[in-house]
């Protein structure tokens, strides 16, 4: 019974102190998205007005909007308007807009 009350309350400590990391993920992915220039094309919280040229990035898996993002930063994937844009963004800030799209 010791046993399964220390994993319970260790359990409970880890998801609120993740919880509290992801939140502060979102909000700083909040503030790259649009200090970046993100919202020119994909729009207010990712949601593209013009879905035919600038993809909706609302609600996508955190993981894959980092991924992609690194993908143009490192020239893997090309994109004329995306390469630069994305220039200088680090892995952490990279998986930080994809909290913030993933949260919407």
């Amino acid at each position: 019974m010791k046993t399964l009350y220390t994993f319970l309350v260790a359990s409970s400590l880890w998801v609120s102190c993740h919880s509290a990391v992801f939140a502060q993920d979102i909000a700083a992915g909040e503030t790259l998205f649009n200090s970046k220039g993100c919202i020119g094309c994909h729009g207010p919280k990712g949601q593209s007005a013009n879905e035919a040229s600038f993809p909706t990035l609302a609600g996508k898996e955190a993981s894959y909007i980092a991924d992609q993002i690194k993908a143009f930063r490192d020239y893997e994937r090309e994109n004329p308007m995306m390469n630069p844009m994305v220039q200088g963004i680090s892995d952490e800030q990279a998986a930080q807009i994809g909290a913030y799209l993933a949260a919407q």
